[in-house]
């Protein structure tokens, strides 16, 4: 009789037990799917901080020149300068395009309506909050 009882709790437990180690499995996967995330690392608003010679931008006027990767792979660039003692956004110099993931930090920027774009490599400094591009250092707004 002892044996049946000692038999059966162990069975009761086994089975109750089941439940909740796959509830707590389940709910670790939602935990996990909840924390990745496919989503590029360029996409964002970046900010210009430094120029191509890796100084950095003291001018107000030139950190409202802009970058914006979307998550659709368009992208803008807005700059702006001091024209005439007058902060002024370079329209000349402003683009839309798309941009692509080649792997390895390896990416394409291709202007509209052109027909091809420059593959060149995009870093990600400081936690990801810095993308050196071209030479120059942007931070994600």
């Amino acid at each position: 009789m002892k044996k049946i009882l000692i038999l059966s709790f162990a069975f009761l437990c086994l089975f109750s037990c089941s439940d909740t180690a796959e509830e707590a499995i389940d709910g670790a996967e939602d935990i996990i799917d909840d924390n990745t995330s496919d989503k590029d690392l360029l996409i964002g608003t970046w900010t210009l901080i430094k120029n191509n010679n890796n100084v950095d931008i003291d001018s107000d006027c030139q950190k409202k020149t802009t970058y914006e990767f979307k998550e659709d792979n368009s992208y803008t660039y807005t700059e702006f300068n001091v024209v005439n003692n007058n902060c002024t956004e370079i329209t000349d110099n402003n683009q839309r395009g798309q941009w692509t993931n080649k792997g390895n930090s390896m990416y394409e920027i291709k202007r509209h309506g052109y027909t091809s774009g420059a593959v060149g490599e995009i870093k990600f400094s400081e936690n990801n909050t810095n993308m050196n591009i071209g030479g120059f250092t942007y931070k994600r707004k």
